[in-house]
């Protein structure tokens, strides 16, 4: 092949890779060789199809988030915020309206620093509030709401999370259970400090420089240094309120607009640089959730034998099968909601388990297993 056959073939490669890929060159080369006119004519029916298309497939970067909070913290009105900063936000409920993680997906347009707009596929898991007391002096457990928060990151197939923002508002000054409850989930979602950051609610009057004198003395709040050694970035966001509708105060919605289309930018920005991700097996609380399990497991499988060998009443019997179906169950539901992110000998190992005491406790099994046992004595004995 000489330098000028290279160079046309080159330039047919470069010119059809939006339609097709040859694997093989030489099929390409005959073509340009010997029915280049066709191949012509070919090209410009594809590029004059190609202008009509009213349907484009479209390049996107994915960005995974998470919503962290105590209740009326304002995590789903951030939400609201992310989409359109122009959305009057509705009054705060008692209790929290989110019942279980939620996952929300939207695609961003954003305009590149080179003015090439760039397509982001966001996806928001708004979580239900952390430390709450339910009516009737319920409270939930915040490390079984971060497991179960796991559980559905799994299920909607979010392994990779990009950005994780504790939702809280210092409206009313420091609260002393929002600083509890940042360092208690800054040790649960250890493994993903690079992506933990504040995310504070209810500033869409605060001007660029009270957020700094706010973040400044967030800052200097003395049980959050560990937290902030992280690299933690602090973020503002809030929204319009139905009281400026009401009124309406046409300045203070001026100004309020602003703020949010300043703030709301900032954090965006943040989001579509934030490239680097932690896999939901780095962080503390999966593994403390897969330590839990493997001692379930070990539990389990002392239950499992002690009743297979236990000889007594029927009663005690029927208690003991009772319990084992339980912590069964109980292990079995466990494992299905980290299966897909564990190691498929690990799941196997772990469903080996469940099958042996689902086993052993169906009607039966002891006397059949006894009837093995004698059966292979005999047949020992006679050899």
């Amino acid at each position: 092949m000489n330098d000028t056959s290279e160079t046309k073939l080159e330039q047919w490669q470069k010119k059809l890779e939006p339609f097709v890929t040859f694997e093989d060159l030489e099929e390409l080369e005959e073509m340009v060789s010997e029915k280049e006119e066709d191949l012509e004519l070919m090209y410009s029916s594809l590029v004059e199809g190609e202008a009509k298309n009213d349907i484009r497939l479209k390049d996107a970067n994915t960005r995974n988030i998470i919503l962290l909070g105590r209740t009326r913290a304002g995590k789903s009105t951030v939400l609201q915020t992310m989409k359109n900063p122009f959305i009057f936000a509705r009054e705060c409920k008692l209790f929290s309206q989110t019942k279980d993680p939620k996952l929300y997906s939207f695609t961003m347009e954003w305009m590149s620093e080179s003015e090439v707009p760039v397509n982001y596929n966001i996806n928001v898991i708004d979580t239900p509030g952390l430390f709450e007391v339910r009516p009737g002096g319920e409270a939930r457990r915040p490390d079984d709401e971060i497991k179960h928060l796991i559980a559905k990151c799994l299920e909607f197939e979010i392994t990779r999370l990009h950005c994780l923002f504790f939702v809280c508002s210092f409206q009313g000054g420091v609260n002393s259970e929002d600083v509890a409850a940042i360092n208690q989930l800054n040790a649960m979602f250890k493994g993903a400090n690079k992506q933990f950051h504040l995310l504070v609610t209810r500033n869409e009057g605060k001007s660029g420089f009270r957020q700094k004198k706010l973040e400044a003395d967030i800052r200097a709040i003395p049980e959050l240094q560990e937290f902030f050694a992280n690299g933690v970035q602090v973020f503002f966001i809030g929204a319009l309120d139905f009281d400026d509708y009401d009124v309406p105060a046409i300045d203070a919605v001026k100004n309020k607009c602003l703020n949010l289309q300043g703030q709301r930018t900032k954090l965006y920005n943040h989001i579509f640089a934030s490239s680097q991700f932690c896999h939901i097996t780095d962080m503390e609380v999966f593994k403390q959730h897969h330590r839990d399990i493997d001692s379930m497991r070990d539990e389990l499988q002392r239950a499992t034998e002690a009743f297979v060998a236990f000889q007594g009443e029927a009663e005690q019997v029927d208690r003991m099968r009772k319990e084992l179906e339980i912590k069964s169950e109980a292990f079995g539901s466990a494992v299905s909601k980290v299966a897909r992110a564990t190691g498929q000998s690990r799941v196997q190992l772990y469903n080996d388990s469940v099958n042996q005491a689902r086993e052993a406790i169906e009607p039966g099994y002891i006397k059949r297993m006894e009837e093995q046992q004698a059966s292979e004595q005999a047949a020992c004995t006679e050899n």
